[in-house]
């Protein structure tokens, strides 16, 4: 075996232990108060994750325990906010989404004086968010249908349909669509906001006659690609890589992907403020952004968590650098032109798709 190898392998494993022993033994004044955080988030999988990693051991230690509760749902922050009977003391939220719920006076500013932020990667370090993890939405192929190299790189690629035919998916919504559409038409990675929308559109007029699946939930596109009913999609690269995981002969392109964030949130005079920014900046520790990376393959926001993950797991993470640095990153100047442009921007995409 590779020395370097053992070597990270032997850090890992003492780390972690001495680090969950610690947990297992939080004080006992602590865990005679008996607290608890409802702390709503997406469900699914990623919850039995959250849990595993950051609501049990957050509780072992402080004796809190944080209860998981889905959906988040804007309007029903709003609600919660205006009727001062706030339900959540942790929210989950789109990045987007916490630029629009902060236009609307809904969150908390978040307590940086117990985060460090300087261990943060700079957009995941938000006024009213903090980064849990970066994942990516991207375009992914079947193997079977472009199985040498003559297979698409680029969103100019997958526009290409004389040089790469096959039928193709796509996302059934503006955002991010209209980022691949100008990427399609030539956008720089690094010069892509404020979009030009009317650009977008023209581009998105190119594809349109070609697309035969669009789809809202995110394993549709892996199935139709898995059963061929379609060659190449967009498609959240997560589900991709948990499709080729279990044998799918898929491929998720890392290239000209768009690299987003889930964040934390504390919504406006919740009833454990200062527990909720507690439970945030602990959930901020590498070792425990490391953990989290091995059990779903999405990127830590701590950069100094790549210290504690295997080189071969590292190559595939989102937030890698070298990965990165392919993708566009909608950082707050996205978030920012999202937040005040999604509605308008939706309800355009929606008449485009009737015409």
């Amino acid at each position: 075996m590779n020395r370097g190898l053992m070597a990270w392998k032997g850090k890992f494993l003492v780390i972690a232990g001495v680090f969950f022993l610690g947990l297992a033994f939080g004080s006992s004044d602590a865990l005679a108060k008996r607290k608890q955080l409802i702390i709503c988030n997406f469900g699914g999988y990623s919850q039995k994750a959250l849990k595993k990693v950051f609501f049990d051991p957050f509780e072992k230690k402080t004796g809190i325990r944080c209860i998981g509760t889905s959906p988040p749902r804007l309007p029903k922050l709003k609600a919660m906010v205006e009727s001062q009977n706030v339900e959540w003391d942790v929210v989950v939220l789109l990045d987007s989404w916490v630029e629009r719920a902060a236009r609307q006076n809904l969150l908390e500013p978040i307590d940086y004086s117990r985060i460090k932020k300087a261990d943060l990667y700079p957009d995941a370090a938000a006024k009213y968010g903090v980064g849990i993890y970066y994942f990516a939405s991207g375009m992914a192929y079947s193997k079977k249908a472009f199985p040498g190299e003559n297979h698409p790189r680029t969103w100019a690629d997958f526009w290409d349909v004389k040089r790469f035919p096959g039928k193709r998916g796509m996302y059934k919504g503006a955002m991010e669509v209209l980022e691949f559409a100008l990427m399609a038409d030539g956008v720089p990675i690094d010069k892509m906001y404020p979009l030009d929308v009317d650009r977008a559109f023209r581009s998105l007029d190119k594809i349109k006659p070609y697309i035969s699946l669009w789809w809202r939930r995110g394993q549709e596109p892996i199935q139709a690609m898995v059963q061929g009913e379609v060659d190449m999609s967009t498609a959240w690269l997560t589900r991709v890589l948990g499709a080729v995981r279990g044998g799918g002969p898929l491929v998720a392109n890392y290239n000209q992907a768009i690299l987003r964030l889930d964040m934390w949130s504390v919504p406006r005079g919740c009833k454990n403020k200062k527990e909720a920014m507690d439970f945030i900046a602990f959930s901020t520790d590498p070792m425990l952004q490391a953990l989290l990376a091995n059990l779903i393959p999405y990127g830590p926001v701590n950069k100094k968590a790549f210290d504690y993950i295997s080189p071969k797991l590292a190559k595939g993470l989102f937030s890698a650098p070298e990965n990165a640095s392919k993708m566009v990153i909608l950082n707050p100047d996205g978030r920012k032109w999202w937040g005040e442009n999604e509605a308008k921007v939706l309800e355009r995409f929606q008449e485009w798709l009737l015409k």
